[in-house]
């Protein structure tokens, strides 16, 4: 899922905010970079889990991609204890959760879901929260896509790369009834032969 979309999402439906919403890759960086002097949300990926793939014969994965909205939640002059914070993170909480529990980021198979909160990060000027979401997304594709561009993984491109198939030659050597016992190995008292007892051809046409 990309920060951009989950950006513009909760711009657009958690006025709590005032569109002091961003994107960044972690706290440190966000905090050494950026001051908003009100509250403000920052949309941070976390950890990605790959699962096993699902199926024998292609490869397809499913993806749990994490994602972290950091809030900082400014304190008061007088309020170092942050009590006034404590009141705003549930409700922040809710505002978070209207907005992105059961939305599908563009691109992803499955909703966000809730993980939790954590707390990341106090001094004098605000208090800083980290609410977690998750959704599932997959890698690969169970029927080979015909575009190249769209292929996932490196089977899907080798696959797309391969000549048309032209055509099929079957050759069969039955094992039982029809077989000569004098064309065995010894020991032996079942096919095949050796021998082609039926044989078909089949070509495939492509304008």
């Amino acid at each position: 899922m990309k920060p951009s979309d989950i950006v513009a999402h909760l711009r657009a439906r958690c006025p709590g905010f005032g569109r002091n919403v961003a994107a960044g890759i972690n706290w440190d960086a966000l905090h050494a970079s950026t001051q908003l002097p009100a509250r403000a949300a920052y949309v941070v990926p976390t950890d990605e889990k790959a699962g096993d793939p699902l199926y024998e014969n292609v490869i397809v994965q499913e993806l749990v991609e994490g994602v972290d909205i950091v809030v900082a939640f400014p304190q008061a002059k007088g309020d170092e204890g942050g009590y006034g914070v404590a009141d705003e993170v549930s409700e922040v909480r809710k505002e978070l959760c209207r907005a992105l529990v059961g939305w599908k980021p563009p691109g992803n198979t499955e909703p966000l879901i809730y993980e939790g909160r954590s707390f990341v990060h106090t001094d004098r000027a605000k208090a800083v929260y980290a609410f977690s979401f998750s959704a599932v997304e997959v890698l690969g594709h169970v029927e080979l896509p015909s575009d190249p561009a769209v292929a996932e993984t490196w089977e899907a491109l080798e696959l797309l790369g391969l000549p048309e198939l032209q055509g099929i030659d079957i050759r069969v050597d039955a094992i039982d009834p029809m077989v000569d016992r004098s064309l065995l190995p010894h020991g032996q008292t079942h096919g095949p032969d050796g021998r082609i007892e039926h044989q078909l051809k089949k070509d495939f046409p492509h304008d």
